[in-house]
């Protein structure tokens, strides 16, 4: 079997990135989401192993030290990274793998994997990205501050991408089409 591909969907916080994954995955079996790993709090409706391995810093220490991370990072205050172990064996069976992360991640993804397809999802606007954040109704206010100001200097690395693409309010399924239409170009069909 041939190899896959990797698709790298980062962007600031709020724009959409984990529902456009998502979405990906409803529309071709040829998806797969590579499961990132984190020290943040759980949110209510997340469960572990699906939405995010959720580890205590302890834990995250030993699998980055043990070198079973393919990148990792702060932000905000918490690591996030991305487990070996959830992307090789999907990559090898030639599926897509979908890597949901943010900035300093994607970027070092690109290091290690050169050939793979950078998409960095954005909003309208930053006020756009305002709005998500406080309607999720899931951070507290420090926290939106927080992930307001990191946007802002996300913004600045758009141009390490391949694509930008837009996913403009209520039109998620757009923004989903373009990436697919992405992929699909890449892969030749």
């Amino acid at each position: 079997m041939s190899q896959g591909m990797i698709l790298v969907i980062s962007g600031p916080s709020g724009v959409g990135k984990t529902e456009a994954a998502l979405a990906l995955l409803k529309k071709s079996e040829q998806y797969v989401k590579a499961v990132t790993a984190t020290t943040r709090q759980k949110r209510e409706t997340e469960v572990h192993g699906v939405d995010y391995y959720f580890f205590t810093k302890e834990e995250f220490k030993e699998l980055q030290e043990t070198g079973g991370l393919l990148e990792y990072t702060c932000y905000n205050g918490n690591f996030y990274g991305t487990p070996k172990f959830s992307v090789e064996k999907s990559y090898s069976e030639g599926k897509v793998v979908i890597l949901v992360i943010e900035i300093e991640g994607a970027l070092n993804i690109k290091k290690m994997y050169p050939q793979a397809t950078m998409c960095f999802l954005n909003a309208e606007s930053i006020e756009v990205i305002e709005n998500r954040l406080r309607n999720r109704k899931s951070d507290s206010e420090e926290a939106i501050k927080g992930r307001l100001e990191v946007a802002k200097k996300e913004l600045e690395a758009i141009c390490h991408f391949d694509f930008t693409v837009i996913n403009r309010e209520g039109k998620l399924a757009d923004a989903v089409d373009e990436i697919n239409g992405i992929v699909q170009k890449r892969l030749g069909k």
